[in-house]
């Protein structure tokens, strides 16, 4: 772990945190658009940590800067498509659930431990998935005939690829983690 700042992960990282702002008001206006560019966001994330590991970029502020970014990118991803009815209420209340605990829980973690949690491949999983499947239902709402049952299916196959593995990311965080009770 090196403790560079420049480097192109962190780059596409702080990028991606800059671009939400015009983000929300491009998605507001229009959601096939706001879900063009989700994806877009959504794929420098994998870029982003693929371009560390295969270069050896990875960072201490890369460490701290990833995950904000990914659950900032959920946040207002889920709040402008809910407002817009672009995505369903119980895809943001079950992926916004795993979310708020992953928040919950690392700062639990942090305060007691001083430690973060390092990401799990069922984490990442779930995130690709999540990721994949929010502009997808966007897609899927605001398309019509053949478009909308595709982008439907494709939908759904990502929801049910993000929810258990993303869940079983939970399991294995509080797993490695857990707090010792003070008796």
């Amino acid at each position: 772990m090196n403790s560079r700042i420049l480097t192109i992960p962190n780059v596409l990282t702080i990028a991606r945190l800059i671009f939400l702002g015009p983000f929300i008001f491009i998605a507001l206006d229009s959601p096939i658009t706001g879900a063009v560019i989700a994806a877009i966001l959504g794929f420098t994330d994998f870029l982003d940590g693929a371009i560390a590991r295969k270069f050896n970029q990875t960072s201490e502020l890369g460490r701290i800067l990833d995950p904000i970014s990914d659950r900032a990118l959920f946040i207002i991803s889920f709040a402008v498509f809910t407002i817009t009815g672009s995505i369903p209420i119980w895809f943001v209340g079950i992926i916004g659930l795993r979310e708020v605990l992953i928040i919950l829980g690392t700062g639990i973690v942090l305060i007691r431990q001083k430690t973060r949690l390092d990401v799990t491949q069922s984490g990442k999983i779930s995130a690709f998935a999540s990721m994949v499947a929010t502009p997808s239902w966007v897609l899927a709402t605001k398309t019509t005939g053949i478009q909308s049952v595709i982008w439907t299916i494709f939908s759904w196959v990502c929801t049910l690829i993000a929810i258990p593995t993303g869940f079983y990311s939970l399991y294995e965080y509080y797993r490695a983690f857990k707090i010792p009770s003070k008796n």
